[in-house]
């Protein structure tokens, strides 16, 4: 049923048309943020101070495995915004951040821009150990997440001159700093140099403050 109303008419958003309608109105907010003086971070749509129940739903939604055509709806709408973002004439890749294994948006959400960009979706990214989700976290806590590199797409990213982080929401920023964090790290180890990296989310849950 739809999100907002309960209608059975439902499009591949989760909501039906005229609540779908209502819903972009009132949480579209494209915005470009830097939350690091090299770290650039695109987001779509406001997560109100104030979570409705409808919104804490859709992203539960959209982290299942079921979730690949919401996920084609929402890079479709924001088609404009996403094809002036990722530069055609740059060697760029997209990579989804690790989340749980039961966990699918950031998959999901990169092969839908991929499916709409070619811009080529890796796993460059995996979990170091086990680690706890991030919205069972405290502030503070969120600052210890770490990644590793996976080693077999590493030939992909020495070819590259820009990455685009793909999450699913920003709350603190604290995940994508980690994630460039520890790319930036294996360039400083190989000796590559000049890569540009940047995020795509789809919901910014709070205003970020440059750092």
């Amino acid at each position: 049923m739809c999100l907002q109303c309960g209608s059975f008419f439902l499009i591949q958003n989760y909501f039906c048309q005229s609540c779908s309608v209502l819903f972009l109105d009132l949480h579209t907010n494209v915005q470009s943020v830097y939350i690091q003086p090299s770290l650039k971070l695109d987001s779509f749509i406001d997560w109100p101070k104030y979570e409705s129940d409808s919104l804490s739903e859709l992203v539960y939604l959209l982290k299942t495995r079921s979730s690949q055509q919401a996920w084609e709806w929402f890079v479709q709408h924001f088609e404009a915004k996403i094809c002036q973002i990722i530069d055609p004439h740059k060697k760029s890749i997209l990579v989804p951040i690790p989340g749980s294994q039961k966990s699918y948006h950031t998959e999901n959400f990169a092969l839908a821009i991929q499916n709409l960009t070619g811009c080529k979706a890796i796993s460059l990214l995996r979990k170091a150990g086990r680690q706890t989700p991030q919205k069972t976290k405290q502030i503070q806590d969120r600052q210890q997440i770490l990644f590793d590199i996976c080693e077999e797409f590493t030939d992909d990213l020495n070819q590259v001159e820009h990455i685009f982080l793909i999450d699913d929401i920003v709350t603190t920023g604290s995940t994508l700093k980690a994630a460039s964090k520890t790319i930036k790290g294996y360039q400083h180890r190989i000796g590559k140099k000049n890569i540009e990296i940047s995020a795509l989310v789809l919901f910014q849950r709070t205003k970020l403050n440059s750092e």
